[in-house]
């Protein structure tokens, strides 16, 4: 049930999308930057009116407010969707892993008598731990 997460990479779907969202966003409190310069440039050059003025410093606070709460929900959905991957993808190479020793052990268990004359119990059981580590190094490396 663990391999469902290697095909399915759960950041491409939960952490990816919010990126080109973020950049609108921070496209359009930039338009209201532009709005409220322009409005504050006409009144200088005598084209605008003090009314134009307050009407795009009041479009521009809410324009921003909106916006800086909006990035700061999609920063806090991307922290908890990063938790949630992260969270799946170290439980799946620590399952993975924990297999690939009980495969080993077993495929180990299941040798001649003669095989442990020649080999010691520490090195099978080094060798079990270094191979489980690098196959768990190796999945992490996956991400």
């Amino acid at each position: 049930y663990g391999h469902g997460i290697l095909l399915f990479n759960p950041r491409m779907c939960l952490c990816a999308p919010p990126q080109p969202l973020m950049s609108i966003i921070f496209g359009n409190l930039t338009q209201s930057f532009i709005n409220f310069g322009s409005a504050v440039k006409d009144l200088r050059a005598g084209n605008g009116s003090l009314q134009e003025v307050d009407a795009a410093a009041s479009g521009f606070r809410h324009s921003a407010d909106t916006d800086a709460a909006i990035l700061v929900y999609i920063g806090i959905g991307m922290i908890a969707a990063t938790f949630v991957y992260m969270h799946a993808w170290v439980y799946t190479s620590e399952t993975i892993s924990k297999r690939v020793r009980e495969v080993y052990l077993g495929a180990v268990l299941r040798q001649e008598i003669s095989f442990f004359d020649e080999v010691g119990a520490g090195e099978i059981a080094t060798r079990i731990q270094t191979d489980a580590s690098e196959s768990r190094h190796f999945l992490v490396h996956l991400m």
